[in-house]
């Protein structure tokens, strides 16, 4: 099978409404504030846009089963051997995602569905997260999930990579407190219901190829505050977490805009404590009629 692997980019992009640039580069408290930090939104991957891409890992893993755990050492194939894997965990272990696209001023999310014309997108350091066992980047794996693969296809070692992780995760847990612990591991949970909890928002069906995604993912318990949210169609849940600005390459701005708007961002950018930070205005549609 020929590989779909992405092409890893140094920046990475997340194209949303321009509303919402207030909230990733919050407003000064007063004029001793220097800020440092912004903010990034993460929403729990029960309530993604396609439901049923949570679904999709379930399915390859079963597919491919055998494939996969000769990846593995010994040791933790007979942990793994013969275990089922079963329907995501009902509760106790939710994992949250924030999706990023390797398409720079890309028509597909200037739509009105992500960003809009008049909406912008931040451009993201890759190399610049945090990356630990509860906190880590990847690309989204597109996946066909009742295609038998090779046992040492690029999809394949990927997914026992994820299955150590998991079991890593598992040995963490043993380690929690005692009420922790116990509420935990009341559903029996197993290296594979990690597996499934952790990593099932990694893997999209091939007919989402086109977008690109890489996800930054991480845990609960890494978010502070945590919401419920009551959008148009929808309800999400999600959680916070700040990041050093330094993280940010640059910002730019939806087709619609024009320049007056582009110097109304920097100026908002730098009264506020985001210095260094360019903003350009988009040029994705500057040779096409659309209209």
């Amino acid at each position: 099978m020929k590989s779909t692997k992405i092409k890893e980019q140094k920046i990475v992009w997340h194209y949303t409404k321009m509303s919402v640039l207030e909230k990733i580069f919050p407003p000064k408290r007063n004029e001793n504030d220097k800020k440092g930090e912004i903010t990034l939104r993460f929403t729990n991957d029960r309530f993604l846009k396609d439901p049923s891409e949570c679904l999709i890992l379930k399915d390859f893993f079963n597919t491919n089963r055998n494939s996969i755990l000769k990846n593995l050492s010994e040791d933790l194939q007979k942990k793994i051997d013969g275990k089922p894997l079963r329907d995501k965990l009902s509760n106790s272990f939710f994992s949250y995602v924030f999706s990023t696209t390797h398409l720079k001023d890309s028509f597909a999310f200037w739509n009105k569905e992500y960003a809009g014309w008049n909406g912008f997108a931040i451009g993201i350091k890759r190399t610049s997260i945090p990356s630990y066992n509860s906190m880590f980047i990847n690309n989204v794996n597109y996946v066909n999930p009742y295609l038998e693969i090779k046992p040492f296809a690029d999809l394949i070692t990927k997914t026992a990579k994820y299955l150590k992780i998991s079991s890593e995760l598992y040995d963490d847990i043993k380690n929690w407190g005692t009420e922790d612990k116990r509420v935990f591991f009341s559903e029996n949970i197993s290296i594979l219901d990690i597996l499934l909890s952790f990593f099932s928002n990694m893997y999209k069906h091939k007919s989402w190829e086109y977008e690109k995604e890489a996800r930054i993912t991480t845990l609960e318990s890494n978010l502070q505050p945590l919401e419920t949210e009551f959008c148009d169609d929808k309800v999400r849940e999600v959680g916070y977490k700040t990041f050093n600005k330094n993280i940010v390459s640059s910002i730019m701005l939806g087709p619609d805009c024009n320049e007056e708007e582009v110097k109304v961002v920097k100026n908002y950018l730098k009264s506020n404590g985001y210095d260094n930070i360019p903003v350009e205005k988009s040029h994705a549609f500057d040779s096409v009629n659309i209209r």
